[in-house]
């Protein structure tokens, strides 16, 4: 789970610019993502997470 945490965050701040910021929208997706991430609900992974690849910086 830790190694997919950049990820999830990369998720959620990926649609940031899809909202007005002075409305909660952002508040359905964190819901989403917690629903989601709830032990009751959760299975095995079928995979193990892929490594993080870095863009090359210029």
């Amino acid at each position: 789970m830790p190694d997919d945490l950049k990820r999830i965050m990369s998720m959620l701040v990926s649609v940031l610019w899809t909202m007005d910021p002075a409305e909660d929208g952002w508040r359905r997706y964190v819901t989403l993502l917690m629903d989601g991430l709830n032990p009751t609900a959760a299975s095995p992974l079928s995979h193990p997470a892929p490594p993080l690849l870095r863009r090359p910086q210029t």
